[in-house]
């Protein structure tokens, strides 16, 4: 890394920016103000001098120390670009932990000028990088991201800076009426040189097709052996309007929002009709009623049914899919509570997808459900090696951190996602932390920022019952009570525990059981439920569920 991408990382020009604005206000006001005071004609010189003295000093503190949203601290290597060591050795194939990556692909830009057409540059990103993971291709998540500048173009010293890449990948897609321009390039990254550049001319259904011509061209102009494009990453082919829909589906599926997800099965359910092999758009639907069922957009016995049907169609047409696995997986792990079947479905995504962030992670978080919190944490860390800028993984490692109690790793992980997505919802479980680190008003202040009204609520009560404040703790738990019974019974149970109500915490843990809440996977590993871990009916509960 050059010491100006290193100067860059570490903020040095931008503490060097401040200080010298701060530097001119002090001065202004010593002048404005020292007259007003009498104060001597050699103040405001020896403030001057007194400024350009620690001008260096500012510097090299920027450069020792990061301030960060949480806490000042030393500054050490990036952890975006720190190599986690590979996970340990269980039979499952790993990435090759040592090996530099040959290329970042950059979100390609829509040149069509219309919001709408979205959807075909997001498609042709995830096409091209689906096939180039397994080479070992990193993303670049966003548009504007740490790697990317205002134009959508890759700048350079981000990358540098924070990616362990040797070249990136970027282009544009155009759509005019159903034609389709497509440009690529990729670019070292050192010397800023093009070192290949294609075009591609098509209609709006030859996306796929394009995007894996645009793929493999990149892979052998990177001179990769062509065996890392795994044969079972060819897609067969489908008709235009079919591909078309599935694109949009991914394109609503990955905002993560309810409303997103419906939209998203619409367009999958268009797929179908016009393809119903393709198995996809089957895992699509069923990564959105798993997603519907998780989050409360539908409740269990509405979602998971369907995400069950849906994954077990994309099995039935592409075996291999790791995808399908991993969606099956969850319908397994949080409906089912079947622990023995979801680890196989993740086991099986991690051999067909083994450089996967996303099955890693996946696997990471059911490790830690069942109290392997060593093992869980090993493969979420190579879930942060494999996708760097994955906000995903480094939340799940930071979760996996706090359940094993390592809460130094929890918050530098939770501090890395801040740095570079500050609009990322960390702050429930950054509130958690500082509760667990005997914080109440901190975990107060935390959880105003966090997105769902139920998080908000239980941390409140507990945070209130900790701080002697009878009143607020009562008041926040009604309004848990009155506005969240219904998906949000472990929650309650958990704000009884910690007041010390161990029967009215049961009471809730029952109501939770018989709603199939999905939060009742963390029984085993939520430090929140330790007040509960001693009694009988907890034993009881954590049978009842499955647990070994």
């Amino acid at each position: 890394m050059s010491l100006i991408s290193e100067l860059r990382r570490r903020k040095v020009f931008k503490a060097a920016a401040f200080y010298a604005v701060g530097a001119w206000g002090v001065l202004q006001a010593v002048d404005v103000l020292g007259a007003l005071a009498g104060l001597p004609d050699w103040t405001l010189r020896a403030v001057l001098v007194a400024l350009v003295a620690g001008f260096p000093v500012a510097i090299l503190l920027s450069w020792a120390f990061r301030i960060s949203a949480f806490r000042i601290m030393r500054e050490e290597e990036d952890p975006l670009i720190t190599m986690s060591p590979a996970a340990d050795s269980d039979g499952l194939p790993r990435a090759d932990a040592g090996k530099r990556n040959p290329v970042a692909v950059v979100p390609f830009r829509n040149l069509s000028g219309e919001a709408r057409n979205n959807y075909l540059a997001d498609g042709l990103t995830q096409e091209v990088l689906g096939i180039l993971t397994g080479i070992g291709a990193l993303r670049v998540p966003e548009r504007h991201s740490v790697c990317c500048g205002e134009d959508g173009r890759a700048d350079l010293q981000g990358v540098a800076a924070t990616l362990p890449v040797s070249h990136v990948l970027q282009g544009s897609v155009q759509r005019i009426d159903d034609s389709l321009k497509v440009d690529a390039e990729l670019i070292d990254v050192v010397s800023g040189e093009r070192a290949w550049s294609q075009a591609y001319d098509g209609v709006t259904g030859d996306l796929v097709r394009i995007a894996s011509e645009l793929a493999e061209t990149a892979a052998a102009a990177l001179d990769v052996p062509m065996a890392g494009l795994r044969p079972k990453k060819r897609r067969p082919a489908f008709h235009s309007e079919a591909n078309i829909a599935y694109l949009k589906g991914r394109h609503a599926l990955n905002r993560a929002t309810a409303a997103g997800c419906f939209e998203a099965i619409e367009h999958f359910e268009v797929a179908l009709a016009a393809a119903p092999t393709m198995a996809r758009a089957h895992a699509g639907i069923a990564n959105a009623y798993g997603w519907l069922a998780s989050y409360g957009g539908l409740s269990p016995d509405a979602g998971y049914p369907r995400a069950r049907d849906a994954a077990g169609k994309a099995l039935a047409h592409e075996p291999d899919l790791a995808e399908a696995h991993l969606a099956l997986a969850q319908v397994r792990l949080r409906y089912e509570w079947d622990f023995a079947a979801a680890e196989e479905s993740f086991r099986r995504a991690l051999q067909f997808e083994p450089s996967s962030a996303d099955a890693h992670n996946s696997y990471g978080h059911f490790l830690q459900m069942v109290g392997k919190h060593e093992k869980a944490i090993s493969m979420r860390r190579e879930a942060v090696r494999l996708d760097p800028l994955s906000r995903s993984a480094h939340r799940g490692l930071a979760d996996s951190a706090f359940c094993a109690g390592a809460l130094d790793e929890a918050i530098r992980e939770l501090e890395t996602i801040a740095e570079y997505s500050p609009e990322y919802p960390i702050h429930h479980l950054m509130a958690r932390i500082e509760l667990r680190r005997g914080r109440p008003r901190e975990a107060l202040d935390v959880i105003q920022r966090a997105a769902m009204n139920w998080q908000r609520l239980y941390i409140r009560a507990i945070a209130y019952h900790r701080l002697g404040d009878s009143d607020s703790h009562r008041k926040a738990l009604k309004e848990l009570i009155d506005s969240h019974s219904h998906d949000a019974g472990l929650q309650i149970a958990i704000v009884y525990a910690q007041a010390g109500d161990m029967d009215k915490a049961f009471e809730w843990l029952e109501k939770a059981f018989q709603q199939r809440d999905p939060g009742l996977i963390e029984l085993e590993s939520d430090p929140e439920l330790e007040p509960l871990r001693g009694d009988e009916r907890f034993r009881s509960m954590r049978d009842r569920i499955g647990f070994c």
